[in-house]
């Protein structure tokens, strides 16, 4: 995903890699992730070396629950990002 396109996303995108280009540091991002098939989704981005997740995402690896909205908030600092994120 080109984060340069804006701050606020919404996609139906199967599980698989999560790639994030463009991020700026200090900058916030939210996603929505829509799939009605759920899925791992793992995140990986051209300019983070580390993610950091609530609730925890093990080996930069986000499950989505089938049929709901996964939203996250993705806060770049560096190389590292921060993400919270909750299905509804």
């Amino acid at each position: 995903m080109n984060m340069s396109l804006g701050n606020f996303r919404t996609n139906n995108v199967t599980a698989g890699t999560l790639s994030f280009d463009n991020m700026v540091d200090g900058t916030t991002y939210t996603v929505i992730l829509t799939n009605t098939n759920g899925g791992n989704y793992v995140l990986s981005g051209s300019s983070v070396n580390s993610w950091r997740c609530s609730p925890d995402c093990n080996s930069a690896t986000i499950t989505a629950m089938a049929n709901r909205h996964t939203v996250l908030s993705i806060t770049k600092t560096n190389t590292t990002a921060y993400v919270f994120w909750t299905d509804l």
